[in-house]
């Protein structure tokens, strides 16, 4: 894996992995449809859509209320009913949100390590003087360093922060152990820092 001028890490990184990094990245630009969780999204959708309904309902019974109300004996009554609706719109999408919630969790949590072992999705990310390679089936990218800005290090992983906000994560435990993480991260740093001084220079 490492080298004085180049290291090389394979690695699959699983949905609960990407989730738990993400959170961790502040400027974030990706959003993933990942499978098997995208049936689930519909969950989300629906509490989303429901919301959308009730507060459509609610705009609906203000103009009455404004409008209709003063000509109109029988629409309190209507309004009321309406009113009850809407509470429990409201009351389902929460409980939609929170089941998504729940079991989105559950399922990355059961499929975790299995992921992490899924050979299909392994990516290979190369790091040497000169740019960094992430390699997978479906084809391979590199990354200059002049346009990467920043390394850092968080809850158990090293993320590559480009220009665009974008990151490249590697997880720590691909590493045998403390001292080889910190070799990764010093030789990225110590590239990022002497390209900052090559752009300065000009």
């Amino acid at each position: 894996m490492v080298s004085k001028s180049r290291y090389s890490v394979s690695f699959t990184l699983s949905v609960f992995e990407k989730t738990e990094a993400g959170k961790l990245i502040k400027e974030r630009e990706i959003n993933e449809y990942i499978k098997p969780y995208g049936s689930l999204i519909l969950i989300k959708k629906t509490g989303i859509t429901i919301l959308a309904a009730a507060a459509l309902t609610n705009l609906i019974m203000l103009f009455g209320l404004i409008f209709i109300a003063p000509n109109d004996p029988g629409f309190m009554e209507r309004a009321r009913y309406f009113s009850v609706t809407i509470l429990v719109l409201v009351a389902i999408v929460f409980s939609l949100l929170f089941i998504y919630d729940f079991l989105m969790k559950k399922n990355m949590r059961k499929n975790n390590v299995s992921e992490t072992c899924d050979d299909k999705l392994k990516m290979k990310i190369k790091i040497n003087r000169l740019y960094i390679e992430q390699i997978m089936d479906i084809g391979s990218s590199k990354c200059l360093w002049n346009v990467i800005k920043k390394v850092y290090r968080k809850n158990g992983y090293i993320f590559i922060q480009r220009e665009d906000n974008r990151c490249i994560v590697i997880p720590e435990r691909v590493c045998e152990s403390e001292a080889e993480i910190e070799k990764l991260y010093g030789f990225v740093k110590e590239q990022i820092s002497k390209n900052n001084l090559e752009d300065n220079a000009f």
